[in-house]
């Protein structure tokens, strides 16, 4: 395994755990808060999807870029892994430039919906990557 594998292992754990503890664990658990209105709680959780986006943005560029240079091993496993990076790619940027713009101007249920289901479904392919990757680590 060289070196910018092994730093895209690095960069997609950090993603992932950013992933669940922001946004499946504590965006969820600030509600339960009862000192604070509903409407503090929507700001707060509007300026925590902003940062928790912009560190996803930076996680997967700099993956990106260290796939890019790594060296290409080949069968379905490193295919399957690239599959589901890509997956997490096109998600996080639709999250961010597409569904927390529209739910900035519009909250919806919809829109939110929408979002946790892309949000578990990105969880989901970054641990497909992980794990395939673990898989060929052994």
């Amino acid at each position: 395994m060289t070196k910018p594998h092994i730093a895209f292992i690095c960069f997609v754990c950090i993603w992932l755990g950013a992933a669940i503890g922001a946004n499946l664990i504590a965006a969820p658990a600030k509600f339960t808060v009862t000192a604070l209105n509903t409407a503090d709680l929507v700001s707060v959780g509007r300026v925590q999807f902003t940062y928790v986006g912009y560190m996803e943005l930076v996680m997967g560029g700099l993956a990106t870029a260290c796939i890019l240079i790594a060296t290409k091993p080949r069968g379905l496993g490193y295919g399957v892994t690239i599959a589901a990076f890509i997956a997490a790619i096109l998600i996080v940027l639709a999250q961010r430039f597409y569904i927390h713009p529209a739910l900035i101007s519009e909250p919806s249920a919809f829109l939110h919906r929408t979002y946790v289901s892309l949000e578990i479904i990105k969880v989901a392919a970054l641990a497909v990557v992980l794990l395939f990757l673990a898989r060929a680590c052994s």
